[in-house]
């Protein structure tokens, strides 16, 4: 009878661990236990604090550089700094980088951390307080503009509105940075056994500067841009590495981008046809060239509303060679940007004007953009004469443009049937895009020309058909930029 009591107390005591145990386990997987411990706070600095070494050491520099763009803390830096984990590498999204933010609501500001570890959320799970001891790291900071040739020496500049990142990792002999030794982890990463609940900063592509790069968002109202309907992920033939698909805001009519590793688990997914919301990390594509959002799994994309904000198209395609006989022609050789063009400015102090210049394509060409305006909004319009398109066939559009560190401004090209031609129907016109033509991206060295391709519009019709080019600015100083125009041209 003794015996049978004990073995009885036995089975009991082993079902009670094994239901404590599971109760500790989210799923299958097995991720890190959620459990809430007190936190006994070590930090003694913030992120915002490590960020701003760089900025003093840029500031205090005769000549500043690549040399006063990372810095290094001593050995024996005390410096310690807490963060929430947002990012998560399960799956395979994210690849040897940790990125923390300053709370795991409300932040103010967030730091990537590059080290030579995977599967980093077995310990260092989505929400959990970290602890980095600074000793002997190095953070440096990224917005770009880098020198093209090698060693491609950052060129950065922290105190000008270009948006940028920084990162914590390790310094190498061209004051690069370079991942943290896996085998370190334990030295420098010290995990709280308090893990929150992160609530997203819900934000627009207006919102994109140096407080929110870096943390966890949400966005709504957004969807994929017709051209990429169709795609997967990041499982196309020519995606390497990293995939960038375009996303557009509703909203704001911003375009940015949604970055998904090759490696990562739902890369052969088809992109999602309608619109919704998204939770994401936003950070900045490969060479830190334009903003992107990543996912940390694809179910944070929920895209569900059926009715999409897509604007009127005209779309033929691009056509083999052009036409042989000129109905258009702008290149603003002529000295003035009107010239039968209506040059209007819908909102903000800027307007399309002249650009001459060693970079210019040749002679004149035309500029606009909204860097350092300080306006909450700018839109600008350059609008060609009627033309008459019933009259004649096979007509073809070519132009060239460039920019300088766009960002987030956007060029676009559209046309109208119905507009009455002054400046106050612009608004209550119709207006719809041409998609064919290629302009300029974001990453493109600032220098480059970059042809429109062949634009076919013979597929146009009407009395009264105009091609608009329309700039529109981000309304936000780390995130304005500008595009330049020339040698337009329309034949059939």
């Amino acid at each position: 009878m003794y015996k049978t009591k004990n073995i009885l107390k036995f089975a009991v005591s082993m079902l009670f661990v094994v239901a404590t145990f599971t109760a500790c386990v989210k799923d299958s997987n097995f991720d890190t236990p959620q459990i809430q411990y007190e936190d006994n706070d070590i930090s003694n600095s913030t992120i915002t604090a490590v960020k701003n070494n760089i900025i003093q050491n840029y500031n205090n520099a005769t000549n500043p550089g690549a040399a006063q763009l990372i810095y290094t803390f001593p050995d024996d830096s005390p410096v310690v700094i807490s963060g929430y984990v947002v990012s998560n590498d399960k799956d395979g999204n994210f690849y040897k980088k940790l990125v923390i933010q300053d709370n795991f609501e409300n932040p103010t500001a967030g730091i990537e951390i590059d080290i030579d570890l995977r599967s980093m959320y077995t310990k260092y799970n989505f929400g959990r307080k970290i602890y980095i001891k600074m000793a002997g790291l190095s953070v440096t900071y990224l917005d770009g503009q880098h020198e093209q040739d090698p060693p491609f020496l950052n060129t950065s500049n922290p105190t000008d509105n270009i948006l940028g990142v920084y990162k914590i990792g390790i310094r190498d002999v061209d004051f690069k940075l370079k991942r943290i030794s896996g085998t370190r982890a334990d030295e420098i990463i010290t995990r709280s056994g308090v893990t929150k609940e992160i609530v997203p900063q819900i934000i627009t592509t207006s919102d994109f500067n140096d407080d929110t790069m870096n943390t966890y968002v949400q966005m709504n109202n957004i969807q994929f841009e017709l051209s990429e309907l169709g795609k997967t992920f990041a499982g196309e033939p020519n995606d390497e590495y990293d995939a960038i698909r375009t996303l557009l805001s509703c909203e704001t009519q911003q375009s940015f981008g949604l970055m998904t590793s090759t490696f990562s688990t739902f890369k052969s997914l088809n992109i999602p046809e309608k619109k919704g919301t998204l939770e994401a990390v936003l950070m900045k594509n490969y060479r830190e060239a334009s903003p992107v959002v990543v996912l940390n799994s694809s179910t944070d994309l929920e895209f569900l509303d059926t009715e999409r904000c897509d604007p009127i198209i005209l779309d033929c395609g691009l056509a083999d060679t052009p036409g042989s006989q000129i109905l258009l022609e702008q290149n603003f050789d002529s000295g003035t940007i009107d010239n039968g063009w209506t040059n209007y400015t819908e909102a903000g102090t800027r307007s399309w004007e002249l650009f001459n210049s060693s970079s210019a394509l040749s002679g004149y060409s035309a500029k606009i953009g909204s860097y350092s305006s300080e306006d909450d909004s700018t839109i600008a319009w350059l609008i060609s004469p009627a033309l008459n398109m019933n009259t004649q066939t096979g007509e073809t559009l070519e132009f060239m443009t460039s920019n300088s560190w766009s960002d987030g401004s956007k060029l676009e090209l559209l046309f109208s049937t119905d507009w009455d031609g002054t400046e106050a129907g612009i608004s209550s016109a119709n207006w719809g895009i041409i998609p064919s033509a290629n302009i300029v991206s974001d990453d493109e060295f600032y220098q480059n020309w970059v042809s429109s391709g062949i634009v076919d519009l013979s597929c146009a019709e009407g009395e009264n058909f105009y091609i608009a080019f329309k700039y529109t600015g981000s309304g936000n100083l780390d995130f304005d930029g500008t595009y330049e125009l020339d040698n337009i041209e329309i034949k059939y």
